[in-house]
């Protein structure tokens, strides 16, 4: 083969090579609950490079680790755009390295389950970012955590919590949930359930924020629940049957699968087809 082809060859091949890796890693979901962190960009400030295709820039924000909140400043260089938070909303993230670089999960406008990723250069200081009468102030980590607590006693002095069972037509089945923080009265977690859906049955990992620590249910039982964001974020009905006005609900980031989670006889978890979910709830003959 003459060198002008094979060096074309090679070109082709490697173009050919990296669309798929492109293709591979926007098509690969990511489960939130591998994003423990809570990243707020409250400022950004960018420019997009056409020849490289990659957007550079700076701004600051928050992130919040379990129960430790601190201010960041961040600078990065990505292929893919990221906005600055609207009103309460945060990215997932995960640390690369803990204190110094994390990677923040975004998704893609129009697919459900596609996402994306951007590395944050970060330095970490020790107070927090707090807006207010639209400016960027410093605070310190007692003051936010104040401010936060008055927040939500305002929001449910005004706005009382939907505690009508026939508002929440979702049944989760909660198999395991591991427990990991307690900040400001929110107990933190992550686990594992099976959601009813109009269906069928569907696997679900979830991140879990409740006033109160729940349990595992037992076989046959389930939680209430409705839609926040379908297939994203659903709200939990905490309720007494008995005494539904003295409920509680909890907050709950979801990723749904095909399958099928069991409760093994050892306790552990596992997924199975749905064909093989169906064979178990067939009567032995």
């Amino acid at each position: 083969m003459p060198n002008r082809c094979r060096l074309a060859f090679r070109l082709l091949f490697l173009m050919l090579l990296g669309l798929t890796q492109a293709n591979l890693l926007l098509a690969a979901p990511r489960n939130p609950v591998d994003y423990p962190l809570r990243v707020h960009i409250y400022d950004k400030h960018q420019s997009h490079s056409a020849k490289y295709r990659t957007y550079t820039g700076h701004g600051r924000g928050n992130v919040i680790d379990g129960g430790q909140i601190n201010a960041m400043e961040y600078n990065f260089v990505c292929y893919d755009e990221f906005l600055v938070s609207e009103a309460g909303e945060d990215y997932p993230a995960k640390w690369k390295k803990p204190g110094l670089s994390l990677e923040l999960l975004m998704g893609v406008i129009g697919s459900d389950t596609k996402t994306r990723t951007c590395e944050l250069k970060v330095a970490l200081k020790d107070y927090v970012f707090f807006h207010t009468n639209g400016k960027l102030v410093e605070i310190s980590q007692d003051d936010y955590w104040s401010r936060q607590q008055a927040h939500a006693e305002r929001e449910q002095a005004l706005a009382p919590r939907d505690l009508d069972p026939s508002h929440y037509p979702l049944e989760l089945s909660l198999l395991n949930v591991t427990w990991t923080d307690n900040t400001a009265g929110m107990h933190s977690g992550s686990g594992q359930g099976d959601l009813r859906t109009p269906s069928g049955l569907a696997a679900v990992d979830l991140a879990i924020r409740c006033p109160v620590v729940i349990q595992p249910t037992p076989e046959g039982r389930y939680y209430r629940g409705q839609w926040v964001d379908p297939g994203h974020a659903m709200t939990l009905l905490l309720a007494n049957l008995a005494d539904p006005a003295s409920g509680a609900t909890c907050e709950v980031t979801t990723m749904l699968h095909d399958d099928v989670y069991v409760r093994q006889a050892t306790g552990l978890i596992k997924a199975i087809s749905q064909d093989e979910y169906k064979q178990m709830q067939k009567p032995a003959l």
